[in-house]
């Protein structure tokens, strides 16, 4: 029986297998360049990078949801870029420009309308309920968006980096960026209860009291 050469020093020790796998020529180089940067292995390399996309993952579910959603995001910020009012020099900031902001919108709004699923907008309802659902459609769509600017607003840019919900840091870090724009909304905190109240109200039987 041949004897085993000296096993392999790693950045990962512990349990292992042998992974079989094939991969393109020019991302094997790539690997190659990548470990002998690093002074390592390619299998160490292999695994820093595949344990990197895993958290990777993660962190695209924690902001966006998923990755088909993150995905969308970069796609719509490609979309702005290309229509000239994505900090390019020669257009004034599209954030802070009426012209251009209108420009982005309209230009988000196609690309998002090019790629519409077929089918029905909404349930194949008739009579009365239809009516109920056209306005639950058009609360959510107005609550949220002033929601969540009130949220920005409202977020504590000097609360200390490890306290609170991640969903407050998010707040926090979006209006450290752009809390000027987030002040535009005129959305207060008793807008939001009326619009609930008034969904509430119109979702109640006329003889309810």
């Amino acid at each position: 029986m041949a004897r085993r050469g000296p096993k392999p020093r790693t950045q990962f020790p512990g349990p292992s297998v042998v992974f079989s796998s094939r991969m393109a020529p020019e991302l094997k180089l790539e690997l190659e360049k990548a470990a002998a940067a690093r002074g390592s292995t390619i299998s160490d390399e292999i695994q820093r990078r595949l344990r990197r996309t895993f958290s990777d993952d993660e962190k695209i579910a924690d902001q966006f949801g998923d990755s088909q959603t993150y995905m969308m995001m970069r796609t719509i910020a490609l979309a702005i870029q290309w229509s000239g009012v994505g900090g390019i020099a020669s257009h004034p900031n599209w954030l802070n420009d009426p012209a251009w902001f209108d420009l982005a919108v309209k230009t988000v709004n196609r690309l998002l309308e090019a790629v519409r699923p077929e089918g029905d907008t909404q349930p194949n309802v008739k009579g009365p309920a239809s009516s109920d659902i056209d306005a639950a459609l058009e609360y959510t769509q107005n609550f949220v968006a002033g929601a969540v600017w009130r949220d920005v607003q409202d977020a504590d840019t000097s609360a200390p980096i490890n306290k609170g919900t991640r969903y407050e840091h998010k707040l926090r870090l979006i209006k450290d960026e752009i809390g000027q724009v987030a002040a535009r909304s005129k959305t207060s905190q008793a807008d939001l209860v009326e619009m609930a109240e008034q969904l509430k109200t119109r979702g109640k039987p006329k003889n309810a009291r």
